[in-house]
């Protein structure tokens, strides 16, 4: 499989059409822009964990690592992911679409997961960006009309733009774990408020999650505890009172974190931080 050796962060060009691999945090990144006034079609290919894209416009979907995203080139977008994941993203200039005599998509982002063109897409971009085309003993003129063609092709397919995902569950899940992600460190974060702000009721989101092994609140608590964990492990740290690591992490207070990480590891922060004080060096 191509996604096998992609999980570093690279970046290439085949004639006009930009290729890059990023390496992305837990939390909310914003894409990096194509420049400003360049017509044309992002794809977005997450590698191995799904992510959830906003638009500037407040719409998101979500997108599973065997899917992509098609959306304009040049508008601004966020991705939230739950977890840290690479992803891929291609850039493709309009002139290339002209230049094949294919027609430029819909500027509008939409994802294609029930189109059987997807895979064939997937492999034909993550093997370019792995191997280059030398290999494949096509011209980069070659590439180009290839790649439009195809995106075109799969902009056209009926079954490349459902009114909605048959999982919604799923969907609503994957897109619970990506705003507790963003908005973890926020003491007002509680299964109501993602309930409200992914317009569900609670009691969906409890399915959702229940059809998961676990529940909104116990996710919110392994993210912040995790979160946490990470802050008294780095000596960067160190001269951040626990209290203030529990507050950048979103409890409400240094208790609430002090139960939370002796469930979580069966010890208390200052042992996980060295029994360190505050300022110490290293």
């Amino acid at each position: 499989m191509p996604e096998a050796g992609l999980h570093r962060t690279m970046s290439t060009t085949i004639g006009t059409v930009r290729l890059r691999v990023v390496r992305l945090p837990q939390g909310s990144t914003m894409l990096d822009p194509t420049p400003r006034g360049r017509r044309g079609v992002r794809l977005v290919l997450p590698l191995d964990e799904g992510v959830v894209l906003r638009a500037a416009d407040g719409s998101q979907c979500v997108v599973g690592n065997h899917d992509l995203v098609r959306m304009p080139g040049g508008h601004p977008a966020t991705m939230i992911l739950a977890r840290p994941a690479s992803v891929a993203t291609v850039d493709i200039p309009a002139d290339a679409f002209v230049a094949c005599g294919s027609v430029l998509p819909a500027q509008h982002a939409q994802t294609h997961p029930s189109s059987p063109l997807v895979q064939p897409v997937r492999e034909f971009v993550l093997g370019a960006i792995e191997h280059g085309i030398e290999g494949a003993s096509i011209s980069a003129a070659m590439f180009e009309q290839m790649l439009a063609d195809m995106v075109a092709s799969l902009a056209a397919d009926p079954a490349g733009a459902p009114p909605a995902r048959p999982d919604a569950r799923a969907s609503l899940y994957e897109q619970a774990l990506a705003h507790i992600a963003m908005f973890r460190d926020s003491a007002a974060l509680d299964p109501a408020q993602v309930a409200r702000s992914l317009r569900v009721s609670l009691r969906q989101l409890q399915r959702a999650f229940e059809e998961q092994g676990s529940s909104p609140a116990r996710e919110i608590r392994r993210q912040r505890t995790e979160a946490a964990l990470a802050m008294l492990a780095d000596a960067a740290f160190d001269d951040v009172r626990i209290p203030e690591i529990a507050v950048r992490a979103g409890f409400g207070n240094d208790a609430e974190m002090r139960r939370a990480v002796a469930v979580w590891t069966g010890t208390t922060p200052s042992h996980l931080r060295g029994d360190r004080p505050p300022g110490s060096p290293d």
